[in-house]
């Protein structure tokens, strides 16, 4: 499952990377509702996953993201 590769990758402490393209997918006035830029690449500083309510297994998964380049996008 890719969000077992990304704890595992934040784990050993591995550089992870992603960028948004909106030609490819998308309209990027969708990503700028979340804050993220088009054409802008991307560092992965933390993956969290947070059970919803205790002993439900139910959760919500949260990635933090950088932007070297950024300046409060």
């Amino acid at each position: 499952m890719l969000w077992d590769l990304l704890c595992e990758a934040e784990n050993k402490r591995y550089v992870v990377t992603t960028s948004i393209d909106s030609n490819m997918r998308g309209n990027k006035d969708e990503f700028k509702e979340f804050g993220l830029c088009d054409f802008h690449c991307y560092t992965m500083m933390r993956c969290l996953s947070i059970e919803l309510v205790p002993g439900s297994k139910k959760y919500r998964y949260l990635i933090r993201l950088r932007n070297p380049w950024g300046k409060l996008e």
